[in-house]
């Protein structure tokens, strides 16, 4: 047994994460959070938070490292604090697991360690639209423990996190969606919990069972995809880009409508992705690159037409919640036509439409994002059309709209496609942020399903979507 040191990290997911993995990894007896005095609080939140959760580990807070942030001068004395407290707590032996951020801290800790005794861990994090999550609720195969320095037997996949399940997710203010997709990602963990997904200079051990998307049209299987390894990120992505093809060629295959209800939930789970098609303003060196990034590099505000909200658009918006106001505007008339949507459920599309609008409602306003009201006017690209401003760009999905309508009145406009996320471009971090979309996707579109199936809406034409592992 041994001791867990964990440095704050912000944002305090960050900190969750390197502590629920350390763990696994390390089966601690104890556990110590180490934090400058700023960060206080934010250490007795955490571990508030672990007290609820395990009566059989030590728990200790250490918040008098120096705040180099306002006192260079102290970066000196940050050494001596870390010698302190090793010296204090006397641990015959450490397992410290760092992840991002407290860079001075880490180096303090990394020079005074007795490495005859310590192993030192790093947790890598791959973001995308996990940000503001943590591990358990995030895919183990992205929480990748390193090994920078060894001593032990490592891992020992000790404590258990799989029992966590709402209890911290509960404290969570997120949507229904989301809510139900980190659910759905605790759920395969638990799955995978045999696995370590620990990497060494020489190897990386994270392999585990294989998981099957089935997509069933009157109880016979049209599409079965086995993802061999779920752990493999090479196996992830070679499976979504065979589902997407082989979702193409059930068009003629099965009825229209139920042709439309799948295609909308891959839009919206994430295994589509909305990108750029055509700028009215000539932008070729942009095709086939996801929305939100071509906003961001042209640092211009995007005005989107309702066909983006169902083709998934905040899917990219998590990865930039706490700036995604300064380059997306909600037009008026897109609530209108989407609160309409909720209203008019006459056919079976119909009906699982609205469900699907209520959801992603509920997305939108967990993002703060402002308004023109002055976008009143149906169908929406009229309204978006007489909204533009100078420095904004109308988006719509619409051929004829894009081109009857937004280039006709000169508007910089621009015309989105769904595009398998196989496919797409990432403007920074392309491989990271793929796979971090990959895994989503997936934990989504389970979520999605069972939503749907608890309302018994799927059933009404015959779908049904299987995603479980072996």
């Amino acid at each position: 047994m041994s001791t867990l040191i964990v440095f704050y990290s912000y944002p305090i997911e960050a900190s969750l994460t390197a502590i629920f993995r350390g763990l696994e990894v390390c089966n601690p007896r104890s556990i110590v959070i180490v934090s400058t005095k700023r960060r206080a609080s934010e250490v007795e939140e955490l571990l508030s938070i672990l007290r609820s959760m395990y009566s059989d580990i030590e728990l200790y807070g250490y918040s008098d490292i120096p705040d180099i942030e306002t006192s260079l001068e102290d970066i000196p004395k940050v050494i001596d604090k870390v010698k302190e407290l090793l010296k204090m707590l006397s641990f015959d032996e450490i397992c410290f697991v760092s992840s991002a951020g407290s860079r001075i801290e880490i180096s303090s800790l990394m020079m005074v360690l007795d490495r005859s005794k310590s192993n030192v861990l790093y947790i890598s994090f791959t973001w995308g639209p996990w940000k503001g999550s943590f591990y358990p609720y995030t895919p183990k195969p992205l929480e990748i423990v390193h090994e920078v320095h060894g001593f032990g037997v490592l891992p020992r996949i000790g404590s258990d996190i799989t029992f966590v399940d709402t209890q911290l997710i509960d404290k969570m203010d997120i949507s229904s969606i989301r809510r139900e997709t980190l659910l759905t990602q605790l759920y395969l963990n638990k799955h995978i919990v045999e696995t370590p997904c620990y990497a060494t200079r020489d190897s990386v051990d994270c392999s585990c069972r294989s998981l099957t998307i089935s997509i069933i049209y009157r109880k016979t299987a049209m599409v079965v995809i086995d993802i061999e390894d779920y752990c493999s990120w090479n196996n992830v992505l070679k499976s979504i880009d065979k589902l997407t093809r082989e979702v193409d060629d059930l068009r003629d295959r099965i009825p229209d409508e139920v042709y439309k209800v799948l295609k909308l939930l891959l839009n919206v789970s994430g295994i589509y992705l909305p990108v750029v098609r055509e700028c009215s303003y000539g932008c070729p060196d942009l095709e086939n690159t996801i929305l939100l990034d071509v906003l961001r590099n042209m640092n211009r505000v995007g005005i989107i037409d309702t066909n983006i909200v169902y083709q998934g658009i905040h899917n990219q918006l998590y990865e930039y919640i706490e700036e995604a106001y300064r380059y997306l505007e909600i037009p008026l008339c897109l609530y209108i036509e989407m609160y309409e949507h909720q209203a008019h459920i006459d056919k079976p599309y119909n009906r699982i439409r609205s469900t699907i609008a209520q959801l992603l409602i509920e997305e939108l306003k967990k993002y703060n994002l402002p308004i023109a009201y002055q976008a009143a006017y149906k169908p929406c690209e009229v309204g978006i059309a007489l909204a533009s401003k100078r420095n904004s760009i109308a988006i719509t999905s619409d051929r004829h709209a894009y081109e009857r309508l937004l280039k006709t009145m000169n508007i910089d406009s621009i015309l989105t496609i769904p595009k398998p996320l196989t496919k797409t471009r990432f403007l920074h971090n392309e491989k990271s942020r793929r796979i971090s979309y990959a895994y989503y996707a997936i934990a989504q579109l389970k979520a999605l399903t069972k939503i749907l199936k608890t309302r018994n809406e799927l059933q009404t034409i015959d779908l049904d979507i299987d995603i479980h592992m072996k």
